[in-house]
């Protein structure tokens, strides 16, 4: 499934060196069942100022 507006992300600084990020899906009633999981990809900065690649996945969870 690909990215829809039933799915929100939200993007929270956490003092100078990090952040909180939330996802949510409001699963649509027209959704296929089975299990799903959310992916992030996300770039970060470490202490050396320097941006780096990374993947957040959820767990499985069952859509039913």
């Amino acid at each position: 499934m690909t990215a829809t507006w039933a799915t929100t992300f939200r993007w929270q600084r956490q003092g100078r060196g990090g952040s909180r990020v939330s996802i949510r899906w409001d699963i649509p009633a027209d959704a296929a069942p089975g299990e799903y999981r959310i992916v992030h990809h996300g770039t970060a900065r470490d202490g050396n100022g320097t941006l780096n690649g990374f993947t957040a996945t959820t767990r499985e969870f069952t859509v039913g």
